[in-house]
């Protein structure tokens, strides 16, 4: 039979466990927002750019149509990011 020293004990423990278990979730998610903020300064940044004018520019380029479509594309989903 387990006496009262001993359950508290392993309630000190579980609860010691569940505190560690909560610190590691907070890291991971602080971690993959710095990830984040990393990539949304950047993105931030290309906002200076005057895209209409490299899109045009980029698209007189001598390029296959394959590579213009796909040009297209990405800058239509970098703008619905937006």
């Amino acid at each position: 039979m387990v006496n009262k020293s001993e359950q508290r004990q392993l309630l000190e423990l579980e609860a010691d466990l569940m505190r560690l278990k909560i610190t590691a979730q907070h890291l991971k998610m602080k971690k993959a927002n710095e990830q984040h903020s990393g990539l949304d300064t950047v993105l931030g940044l290309t906002d200076i750019i005057p895209t209409h004018h490299l899109l045009r520019k980029s698209l007189l380029l001598p390029l296959s149509w394959k590579n213009r479509i796909l040009a297209g594309v990405a800058y239509l989903f970098w703008k619905m990011k937006k």
